[in-house]
């Protein structure tokens, strides 16, 4: 099944599937960071039971690249592939095939490439199949990558056939692969160092998104106010649009929440972000062990700016907020999580009703790169829009 013909990028296409247990933050950051140079014809997004129709019906290339919501590459996914044609003909899939003993194997959805023409002349083997009696006996490596279920390679074992009844994802795929006399292999040593995978729960979002290499250096956030200004809205608007910035952002609208249906929160720190968003969903009380049990997670570096975390025994704020949070859980208010600067002028220009703007200390912030005269442009462009607006630093 091998071609004669060079393969080049212009093989593949882009399959993206959804991760539903992402937070929203990591969501927007994931696709924020996925640099590439598909062309949108070869680019899908999709459900991972939609996976089968999709290289059954809808794929026109020779290869996908299938990577999960939440994969951070290093680099272009172009640069990614390339690094993999040395070889890329020899085999008809190339994953994190992972050993799950009584579950068989494993192909983890979060990348893998696959010579779709290959895996259509086999007849198209389910990835999500739960059971099977006819399972090809594998044997593999004694030496792991890591752990003792990641082999450094993977083979038939003659064509003694098992069975198991409690299949993971890709399964099945593997058993089929292997069944009908096509290589499969792991991603090698170098490939695996070039991509983080931040996977479902909460908890493992912020770990190992904090581990990643091309993480901003600036990505902190403040459990404490940053401002000295005691200041909250007064006019009751229906959108707001505010840095990520916990509590701060929350105590601002004290006395308009009621009113508010979007909120959009802006900031060049993920860490803020993830802890904005965890904080609306999960906190109820004692601020000052949510803040601690949010720090343990920050495994690389300490991203929390506070000088004495029992400064926060006395954070009356974080007891104020609290109908504000209940309201936002149990009424229809849109949230969302963006990376960026919220001083961008895209952002005022593309309000389509009258807005509350929180600004805390962005134009004084020592890690934004923002020209002094830039508020004076920004607050300008705030009384060129056609909409109302009421802004706090």
């Amino acid at each position: 099944m091998q071609s004669s013909n060079k393969v080049t990028i212009n093989d593949f296409s882009l399959v993206i599937l959804r991760n539903h247990n992402l937070l929203e933050s990591v969501r927007d950051y994931f696709y924020q960071m996925l640099l590439h140079d598909f062309d949108e014809d070869k680019i899908f997004i999709i459900n991972r039971n939609n996976l089968r129709w999709l290289l059954k019906s809808k794929l026109k290339t020779t290869y996908a690249v299938v990577i999960e919501e939440g994969i951070l590459f290093n680099k272009k996914i172009e640069d990614i592939i390339t690094s993999s044609l040395d070889d890329i003909e020899q085999y008809s899939l190339i994953g994190h095939l992972l050993d799950r003993k009584d579950r068989y194997y494993h192909l983890h959805p979060q990348h893998f490439i696959i010579n779709v023409r290959h895996w259509q002349q086999i007849d198209y083997p389910s990835f999500i199949k739960k059971d099977n009696n006819n399972l090809i006996d594998i044997e593999r490596s004694t030496e792991n990558f890591h752990d003792d279920y990641t082999p450094l390679w993977i083979k038939k074992n003659s064509n003694k056939t098992i069975k198991c009844e409690n299949l993971k994802f890709g399964g099945f795929v593997i058993s089929e692969m292997l069944k009908n006399n096509l290589l499969i292999r792991p991603f090698r040593e170098d490939e695996r160092h070039t991509k983080q995978f931040v996977y479902y729960s909460d908890n493992e979002q912020v770990r190992e998104l904090l581990k990643y290499e091309n993480l901003s250096t600036n990505s902190y956030y403040y459990p404490l106010t940053t401002g000295h200004r005691k200041q909250q809205f007064t006019n009751l608007y229906s959108n707001y649009v505010s840095v990520a910035n916990g509590i701060e952002s929350l105590i601002r609208i004290k006395n308009v929440y009621q009113k508010i249906k979007k909120i959009t929160f802006y900031d060049i720190s993920i860490t803020a972000l993830m802890f904005t968003e965890l904080l609306i969903k999960n906190y109820l009380e004692d601020y000052k062990s949510f803040v601690i049990e949010f720090n343990k997670l920050c495994t690389k570096q300490p991203w929390a700016l506070i000088n004495d975390i029992n400064d926060l025994d006395s954070y009356t704020d974080a007891v104020d907020v609290l109908p504000i949070l209940k309201h936002l859980r149990n009424n229809d208010v849109d949230i969302e999580y963006k990376i960026g600067d919220i001083t961008r002028s895209s952002i005022l220009e593309n309000l389509k009703t009258d807005t509350l703007i929180n600004l805390t200390n962005v134009f004084d912030y020592q890690h934004n790169l923002i020209r002094k005269d830039e508020w004076d442009f920004w607050l300008k462009k705030t009384k060129s829009i056609s909409i109302k607006t009421e802004i706090l630093r």
